[in-house]
């Protein structure tokens, strides 16, 4: 991954994060979005390489301008909800300064998926499959890990991996790629790496929504349902013991690129798993799409003794936000804003302390 994007772009990752996470953190500490040429001569990397790294996610405003009027004409002037000109040059070159637009996304654009699409972008075809089938086993196995933390301790082993089900139930069968166990209700899990396209981002077209819908919400449906049939008549072969009458099932499907859920979405998911016939049984609660931070919020919710997984799934249903995202109900409607939890704080300070060791190899370490 490292060797192609160094290919693909002509720096190092090294370099591109030590660049990000120098800015960012000058500004954590109250500094001005404005910074001067003379700045990346000091963060630790030759300044030529410094400033090579900054130009990846840098522009000048008419380059920006050319981009916002391309994603507008490609969008087909659907430009509302689009903000991708700015992902992806979240840093700009005024006249004499060097302008940051959003810390935030200064920090996504390296850490999030924009530098899979800086590699995938100069890839021949057959490779693009290769390395696109990579970054979703990457997202896949890191979903299931965040999963894995979420999952109850008590009572012996209450989480099902999608090899603990094909063993219970036969490896020809479809099944979920995870169970929990809360005692009362089953949460039955299915992660989504698809792809988004750019209507559906975009909110431009109802066309691509549908095509997403129907790969991400109706296919993994039927795989849930499938999985929620084999608990419901035969629990033991899974758990080892007899089920406890009258359990709740919840389908929820983890889209690891995100879903733009909303009141419009979510009536053309209910309306197709109606039309389908899957996830309509009276012990089935409603379909919910997540991605994969809002399993991180759940994550610290359950960490900090603030709320549940399933708590938090079977009240939102009959919430005033019913059909909005996951996050908005936990932070809107429950006013829940929990901090990370330990397992992410962790991962949040590994690549600041591994950056500055590499800038200062000479300091000593922190963590």
């Amino acid at each position: 991954m490292e060797d192609l994007f160094t290919a693909a772009v002509g720096v190092t990752f090294d370099e591109l994060e030590i660049v990000a996470i120098a800015i960012y953190s000058c500004m954590l500490g109250g500094a001005p979005s404005f910074f001067s040429e003379d700045f990346f001569g000091g963060i630790g990397l030759p300044k030529g390489r410094a400033l090579a790294a900054l130009n990846v996610i840098s522009c000048s405003l008419p380059k920006l301008r050319e981009a916002i009027v391309a994603d507008f004409n490609e969008l087909g002037g659907g430009f509302a909800w689009s903000i991708s000109a700015f992902e992806r040059f979240p840093v700009i070159w005024a006249e004499d300064a060097i302008v940051i637009t959003d810390p935030k996304l200064l920090i996504s654009r390296v850490f999030g998926w924009l530098p899979f699409f800086d590699v995938y972008s100069t890839l021949a075809k057959k490779q693009k499959g290769q390395f696109r089938d990579y970054a979703g086993r990457i997202s896949e196995k890191y979903a299931t890990e965040v999963i894995s933390s979420i999952a109850p301790q008590a009572l012996g082993k209450r989480f099902y991996t999608e090899d603990d089900l094909r063993a219970a139930y036969g490896s020809n069968l479809k099944v979920a790629d995870a169970a929990l166990d809360y005692g009362d209700c089953w949460i039955v899990i299915d992660i989504s790496t698809r792809q988004l396209m750019r209507g559906s981002v975009a909110a431009t077209s109802a066309e691509d929504v549908k095509k997403d819908l129907d790969a991400l919400a109706v296919k993994k449906a039927h795989q849930i349902q499938s999985t929620i049939n084999c608990l419901r008549d035969n629990e033991s072969a899974l758990t080892g013991h007899d089920g406890i009458p009258n359990r709740r099932f919840i389908p929820v499907v983890i889209a690891s690129e995100g879903f733009p859920v909303s009141p419009f979405t979510t009536s053309m998911i209910e309306d197709a798993l109606r039309n389908e016939g899957v996830l309509q049984d009276q012990d089935i609660d409603p379909l919910q799409i997540m991605d994969t931070t809002e399993l991180e919020l759940i994550e610290a919710l359950e960490e900090k003794g603030i709320s549940t997984f399933a708590k938090v799934l079977r009240g939102k249903p009959q919430a005033g936000l019913a059909r909005m995202p996951v996050r908005d109900y936990i932070s809107i409607e429950l006013g829940l804003f929990p901090e990370r939890s330990s397992r992410l704080n962790g991962l949040w300070k590994k690549p600041f302390e591994r950056m500055r060791l590499k800038a200062f190899p000479d300091e000593e370490p922190l963590l």
